[in-house]
């Protein structure tokens, strides 16, 4: 937005974008700092961390949204895990079967490896449709799908008698 200054013949048209840029920013800026918008905003394959103006406040929603995915995961997959002894008891492999068997699961990693694919997947064009990017990818990055389908269908509404409609 700041390379509309630069547009303006005028310098009361200067002044005027620049009058519109930092009341902008006064009226959106603490939106970033609010659970539900900076998940819908992580959570749109458009912006990811890409859109908040500060990179604490992107971080701390990469946080909040790792979180979100580990206990969808904790839900999900809290099944034991299945017996991997090998066929024949003097098989060589037998010290890792017992090995993988003993492995401690952790839902965090989870959660951190499937937000770090996502994150690092490239931004999707500005033109998709968020709901239809989750409708496609929504095998490829289930748990954090599953996050989407709840965050964005936050109303687009700033005035509390619009959103309650």
């Amino acid at each position: 937005m700041d390379g509309l200054k630069t547009k303006m013949r005028t310098s009361i048209g200067s002044e005027t974008c620049t009058f519109i840029i930092s009341r902008i920013k006064i009226r959106l800026s603490h939106y970033e700092t609010r659970t539900v918008p900076r998940l819908a905003t992580m959570l749109d394959p458009r912006f990811k961390k890409e859109a908040f103006g500060n990179a604490v406040n992107a971080q701390e929603a990469s946080t909040i949204l790792e979180t979100e995915v580990k206990s969808i995961i904790n839900v999900e997959e809290n099944d034991p895990v299945t017996d991997l002894q090998p066929t024949h008891p003097d098989n060589v492999l037998t010290f890792l079967a017992d090995r993988i068997q003993r492995k401690q699961r952790t839902f965090m990693s989870d959660a951190i490896s499937a937000m770090r694919q996502y994150i690092e997947e490239r931004n999707a064009d500005h033109n998709i449709d968020p709901l239809e990017y989750w409708k496609i990818n929504a095998k490829h990055f289930s748990h954090v799908a599953q996050c989407a389908r709840e965050y964005l269908c936050v109303p687009a509404s700033s005035t509390e008698s619009e959103r309650t409609q």
